[in-house]
């Protein structure tokens, strides 16, 4: 079975503006913009297996505070069928990680997203095509 890597990035979409989606075949890398920094997602796995997941961010011009990095999976009618939802960070950090998931499951074609919150509300979203 041949093992295929995908690395894709977007810079400077801001919430709200849109989702962008990007192919997971093999092991996958995006990063989402947020308006002071970046979520970098990744994914490990092959086709519709999922071995894990993890996330983090950068912010450049500002502390991002009480934060959590959540990951959902969503089926191709936009259905979230399984969610994670990462501890809250109380503090402020200008760059960490989220604690990743292990799923070690099939997952259905859809999307795989990490979600950041800040303070309990939604600052930005990176998501991966899973088929």
């Amino acid at each position: 079975m041949s093992f295929r890597k995908l690395t894709t990035t977007f810079v400077g979409v801001v919430l709200g503006c849109g989702i962008l989606a990007a192919p997971a075949l093999g092991n996958a890398i995006g990063a989402e913009g947020f308006s002071s920094g970046e979520l970098d997602h990744s994914i490990q796995g092959e086709n519709l297996y999922i071995e894990s997941e993890g996330a983090g961010f950068t912010s450049v011009f500002r502390n991002v505070c009480n934060w959590r990095i959540d990951y959902a999976h969503y089926d191709m009618a936009r259905s979230r069928y399984r969610r994670f939802t990462g501890p809250t960070t109380y503090g402020c950090n200008q760059s960490a990680e989220g604690r990743g998931v292990v799923w070690n499951a099939s997952a259905e074609p859809g999307t795989a997203c990490a979600i950041l919150y800040v303070s309990g509300a939604e600052k930005a979203r990176q998501c991966h095509n899973i088929f």
